[in-house]
């Protein structure tokens, strides 16, 4: 059918339309009508023990456990961060791989954001350019009024654009 497009091509969307940030403030950070938000797991609450990783984190009523049998790849190279879908909490890992551990951490993150906004996208069955535009329009609208922002953009790179221009 036409319009209709895959996670892989509405994440190419994102980066074309220089829309990536604005998916983080709308997906990653929670501003969504689904009540979705990610938050990294700071390394000091992932316990790498014999049969696997225990994550210990506020929000979650006992530890969360991995088992080795579940990451053949091994935790090293695992960056693990709590999601909120509504009511219900779930970790969930994001392998990085030798070239992207090169990368600095910011990029490391930006992968790992990537990889939240993807799961998002497929786990609520956004499959249009559309779809994906009204919420990170709807996103940025509620982040503007949580924050008391008052501005005519729809966009935050609208926004981001328009200051560029006035310098």
């Amino acid at each position: 059918m036409a319009g209709y497009r895959t996670v892989d091509e509405l994440m190419d969307i994102l980066e074309e339309e220089c829309l990536e940030f604005d998916a983080v403030v709308s997906i990653v950070g929670g501003n969504n009508k689904y009540d979705y938000q990610v938050i990294t797991v700071p390394k000091k609450n992932v316990h790498i023990k014999k049969d696997g990783a225990y994550i210990d984190m506020q929000g979650l009523d006992q530890p969360f456990f991995f088992p080795n049998s579940e990451v053949p790849c091994g935790f090293k190279n695992a960056i693990f961060y709590l999601t909120k879908d509504g009511d219900s909490f779930f970790v969930s890992a994001c392998f990085l791989d030798e070239e992207t551990q090169k990368l600095s951490k910011d990029e490391q993150i930006r992968t790992v954001d990537r990889h939240c906004i993807a799961e998002f996208l497929d786990k609520k069955g956004i499959n249009t350019r559309g779809k994906l535009l009204k919420i990170l329009k709807d996103g940025y609208q509620m982040y503007k009024d949580n924050l008391g922002i008052e501005d005519e953009f729809e966009l935050q790179r609208d926004s981001f654009w328009a200051d560029m221009d006035e310098d």
